[in-house]
């Protein structure tokens, strides 16, 4: 059996890590799962802290690890900023996937923003995506999340609802 990849994608601090942790709960007792969060990624590749070059080994590295794992059955929650579309693009076209965006605004994203990462894009200590340079525009997604208002659960529901109409659960 293939493996299939939820992308959650989004600015930092929109929600995407809770989203996955949730998602993967709910999803663990029937599927092998695998979360892979960017933040774990950059500690992986040798860049804890955002950084262009942070950013461009996750773009270099991360679709050859996803390639590795096509053929090993998981379902595979990946969260990540994934500022360019073309690495969007390149992750969603290397196995099965959805693509989940999540939205919210500036203040709320501050809000949340336990790392202080905005607080260091300001004071020019770290590259943000979204901040430090653009976020590319998406063309699509199969499902955006305004976090701002949602639940978490309202999110969870939404997600495992696009998974049953892909036929996946």
């Amino acid at each position: 059996m293939d493996s299939k990849l939820i992308l959650i994608t989004g600015l930092p601090a929109s929600g995407k890590t809770t989203l996955a942790r949730e998602l993967e709960k709910a999803l663990k007792s029937s599927f092998c799962t695998l979360w892979l969060d960017g933040y774990e990624l950059r500690k992986i590749f040798g860049h804890e802290e955002m950084s262009e070059m942070a950013a461009r080994k996750m773009e270099e590295v991360l679709p050859r690890f996803l390639e590795v794992l096509k053929g090993k059955g998981l379902l595979i929650i990946l969260s990540i900023v994934a500022s360019k579309e073309s690495f969007r693009e390149r992750l969603l076209g290397l196995m099965e996937s959805v693509h989940v965006h999540l939205v919210c605004g500036e203040r709320i994203r501050r809000q949340r923003d336990a790392k202080g990462v905005y607080d260091k894009a300001i004071e020019g200590k770290i590259f943000l995506p979204g901040f430090s340079e653009t976020y590319e525009e998406l063309k699509d997604a199969d499902l955006f999340l305004d976090t701002t208002g949602l639940s978490i659960d309202e999110e969870v529901r939404a997600v495992l609802k696009l998974l049953r109409e892909r036929g996946w659960i």
